[in-house]
């Protein structure tokens, strides 16, 4: 189906305004940073409760669905599953997407390790926080590639092939599509604004179409600032500004697909497996290149993601990070006894 990889293909560049959206809600949701261990402890456990218990059932799920239920008899998928479950790469030389079991994986990946650097750069306090982190960003993504291998890329896919596996990752030029989130959080907060006027608005539609026209006219073809991701960051900077003055009006179902869309990544290859599988078990392999299989596929996933959404975000991880946060709060109460 030549057509349908021509149209959704690009589509993976949400993956890029992921990244974006990330880095800007940490910044606007993180406001009120006092620079206290406590604070940082208290934003790694609602990041990571709301990422790692959905993603350990549904990548369990995910592996399953693709391959018959005696493939976890094999004890070198459960040393790869452990790995990608702690969030690092099996595979530390195969960027970007580093060998995960559950492919999607990858992403959270990167996602955890942002959490992790921006988080201990909160504890450089008010003052220092953001000199903390961009001085990390440009050490790890132009000094550290500059001085150890004598270049820097935008490549996503290039292997720097540092021996510490997990400095792979740390220095994927991916993690610039976070910093450009972090910059326009922090232009948001800026006095920087446009007028709410029809030019802001025409500005507004011309950044959104020509970071569209830009990936769906082959001018670029992966995730990175130097593919889908540079254009889609002008634009998301651009649109963070007039939204402080434009009101825009986003349909309900827009919202509710925003809600869910975190277990809707992860749960359509679960869909689209399962569906593919039985329609081969049926005998109609021929149905599975049609429009009738994207479409089938499209409306499992979408229910899929409602039960996901209600069942491992809203009660599972909402029950683990609200246990996790009253551990913080008893230790912070907890009295010692002063040595005589």
């Amino acid at each position: 189906m030549p057509t349908a990889e021509a149209i959704f293909r690009p589509g993976a560049l949400g993956v890029d305004l992921f990244f974006l959206i990330s880095g800007f809600i940490m910044v606007y949701t993180t406001m009120d940073c006092d620079g206290s261990f406590t604070y940082a402890a208290r934003f790694w456990i609602k990041r990571l409760s709301r990422i790692w218990p959905v993603y350990v059932v549904l990548a369990i799920i995910g592996v399953q669905a693709y391959n018959l239920i005696t493939v976890y008899a094999d004890a070198s998928l459960w040393v790869k599953m452990i790995k990608s479950f702690f969030f690092l790469p099996v595979d530390p030389y195969q960027p970007l997407y580093y060998g995960l079991p559950y492919g999607l994986g990858w992403t959270l990946n990167f996602e955890v390790y942002f959490y992790l650097v921006f988080g201990l750069s909160m504890l450089a306090g008010r003052r220092w926080r953001w000199l903390v982190f961009f001085g990390w960003i440009g050490f790890t993504l132009i000094a550290l590639p500059l001085l150890t291998r004598g270049m820097v890329t935008l490549d996503v896919q290039h292997d720097y092939h540092y021996r510490i596996s997990y400095l792979n990752q740390v220095v994927n030029p991916i993690i610039w599509t976070f910093a450009l989130g972090v910059i326009a959080g922090l232009v948001y907060l800026s006095p920087i604004q446009m007028p709410d006027s029809m030019a802001t608005r025409l500005f507004v539609v011309s950044a959104v179409t020509t970071a569209v026209w830009w990936a769906y006219s082959g001018m670029a073809m992966f995730h990175g600032i130097g593919e889908w991701g540079g254009p889609l960051a002008v634009a998301f900077v651009i649109l963070a500004i007039a939204t402080k003055t434009v009101e825009l009006r986003i349909p309900s179902q827009l919202l509710w697909l925003g809600e869910v869309s975190f277990s809707l990544y992860l749960v359509h290859p679960i869909a689209q497996a399962l569906i593919t599988r039985t329609l081969n078990g049926i005998g109609r392999k021929d149905l599975t290149q049609t429009w009738s299989h994207v479409f089938a596929t499209t409306i499992f996933a979408l229910v899929l993601a409602a039960i996901s959404h209600k069942l491992l975000e809203q009660r599972l991880a909402e029950y683990i990070k609200n246990k996790m946060l009253r551990a913080v709060r008893a230790n912070q109460t907890i009295s010692y006894p002063t040595p005589a």
